[in-house]
């Protein structure tokens, strides 16, 4: 779980594209859930992950491209051949 606000809720890679009236990026939020997971039985494994993010950029409108949910989850099943020791 991570939550960040100001410059930290952005890209560290990436400029911010949408900023507050007064230029900065004050009032920027982002809250990220994320959840994985392993099962394994016999030659039978199931891998699961996913994730809910939420951000909210520092700009007053309350409708903008930088204002968004998502969201995503991975299940991904698994069969390994079973060996013989020699």
């Amino acid at each position: 779980m991570r939550h960040a606000r100001g410059v930290a809720a952005y890209d560290p890679l990436s400029t911010p594209q949408s900023f507050a009236n007064d230029k900065t990026t004050g009032g920027s939020t982002e809250t990220l859930i994320a959840l994985g997971g392993n099962w394994e039985k016999g030659m039978f494994g199931v891998l699961t992950g996913a994730y809910l993010r939420f951000f909210r950029d520092g700009d007053p409108s309350p409708t903008s491209t930088q204002k968004f949910d998502e969201g995503t989850v991975v299940v991904r099943p698994q069969v390994t051949s079973a060996s013989t020791g020699a």
